[in-house]
């Protein structure tokens, strides 16, 4: 296991987490949790301390279904810990990808599959991803 004082390195690398609040980007600040990006930053410090580097790890273990994993744990119990387990490994995924062609290119929404509306479901070939969140 790693040492204690190697904690700083976990810190530091979790600094990108702390960027301006959504705020300085527009959106009023009901609009985003820090208290979850939080958790995540500590459930991934002690994850440090238990498992060691999380390069260590790729090849090793399955970021996207330990992610799917979790998700399912949520919904089976409503432990809203399970999603920042998950989140945290969908972000191990991003720093270490899997997928053979792994990139970052941003979208526009034409690309988007579209949300799914609970109240009414989803009628195949219709997208829901540009109707305002009131007329859902």
């Amino acid at each position: 296991m790693p040492d204690e004082a190697r904690f700083e390195d976990v810190v530091e690398h979790f600094e990108v987490l702390r960027e301006a609040p959504i705020q300085q980007y527009g959106a009023p600040a009901s609009e985003f949790d820090e208290g979850f990006i939080t958790g995540m930053r500590k459930r991934s410090a002690v994850s440090f301390h238990k498992y060691g580097y999380v390069a260590q790890a790729k090849g090793h273990v399955n970021f996207i279904e330990s992610a799917q994993q979790r998700i399912a744990r949520y919904l089976e119990t409503g432990n809203t810990e399970w999603l920042m387990d998950a989140t945290n490994y969908i972000m191990f995924e991003s720093m270490h990808p899997s997928h053979p062609s792994a990139h970052y290119r941003p979208t526009d929404s034409d690309e988007s599959p579209g949300r799914i509306v609970q109240s009414r479901g989803v009628v195949p070939g219709t997208r829901h991803s540009k109707k305002p969140n009131v007329d859902l």
